[in-house]
């Protein structure tokens, strides 16, 4: 491994920034060399709230091609405090972890300048006695054939890499997208084996009317297949079904929605596709 301390400010960009930064190296070391950690000195993104453990009560399919369980994120250096905060809550709830692959989508820059290894590096040290259990695969981001700019605050085109989820994984069935500001509290190998009804997606109802630009802009609204705000779903956490996204076209579908409207973002084009047909997740799996 490169020296620890070298690691902090490409792996938690923000974090690093801290008055207590010194202190991770020295929590790094000890963890690694399975010393015992008292609760205390650890870290608020896997303190006791991300330890909870919150029952599934999604009826699941347990056949045998859904025996790995696959997870897909995509983040840039600079939300990768976040993302790790996502994953190792993943870990700690996962009941066989090395029926897990997680897969990372980040931007070819990240990549070529080692932050892909450092992130790797980082998440295997916060769960050092998983090591060898948890695979992990990096994936280059695929660039765009449309504009991500002007669709939305705080909007990259790593937001609309779940469109393109049968590029990044052409021989997978199914797989679990999670926005990187998921904490999860329950085993995601539930939700990755939940019944989907013959559905291509399935997703938490969106919540809070402000939640969501289409309720106030005029361009949207005026859309003809733009679904109805309460009938749309929330796409930070979604469980796919690529056979079906493949089958159906749905890619190229909503390729050419945010290619004519460059105004939509990733969740409306994703709505206006599917529309009606999804399969609707308690909302307890959006907490």
């Amino acid at each position: 491994f490169k020296p620890l301390s070298s690691l902090i400010p490409l792996c938690l960009p923000s974090l690093a920034e801290e008055a207590n930064a010194a202190q991770w190296p020295i929590l790094l070391e000890r963890i690694s060399s399975n010393e015992t950690i008292e609760t205390a000195e650890i870290p608020w993104w896997i303190h006791d709230h991300c330890r909870q453990r919150r029952p599934f009560t999604e009826p699941v399919d347990n056949s045998s091609e859904l025996e790995i369980t696959h997870v897909l994120y995509a983040s840039n250096a600079q939300n990768f405090d976040g993302l790790l905060s996502s994953m190792v809550s993943l870990a700690e709830h996962l009941v066989y972890p090395r029926q897990c692959v997680l897969h990372i989508i980040m931007p070819r820059d990240d990549v070529m300048q080692g932050r892909a290894v450092a992130l790797e590096e980082c998440f295997f040290m916060m769960v050092a006695h998983w090591r060898h259990k948890i695979t992990m695969e990096i994936h280059e981001e695929i660039p765009l054939n449309f504009s991500a700019e002007n669709r939305g605050p705080n909007r990259t085109s790593l937001a609309f890499a779940r469109i393109f989820a049968t590029k990044y994984l052409p021989k997978l069935t199914r797989v679990v997208w999670l926005d990187t500001d998921t904490i999860l509290k329950a085993d995601v190998s539930l939700l990755f084996r939940t019944r989907m009804n013959g559905r291509p997606v399935a997703a938490v109802k969106e919540i809070g009317r402000n939640a969501h630009p289409s309720t106030t802009s005029n361009d949207r609204r005026s859309l003809p297949n733009m679904p109805s705000f309460e009938t749309m779903f929330n796409s930070g956490v979604l469980l796919m079904d690529l056979k079906a996204w493949r089958s159906q076209g749905v890619e190229k579908r909503m390729a050419e929605y945010a290619l004519a409207h460059s105004y939509l973002e990733d969740q409306e084009i994703l709505n206006i596709v599917f529309q009606s047909d999804w399969h609707v997740l308690s909302w307890k799996t959006k907490v």
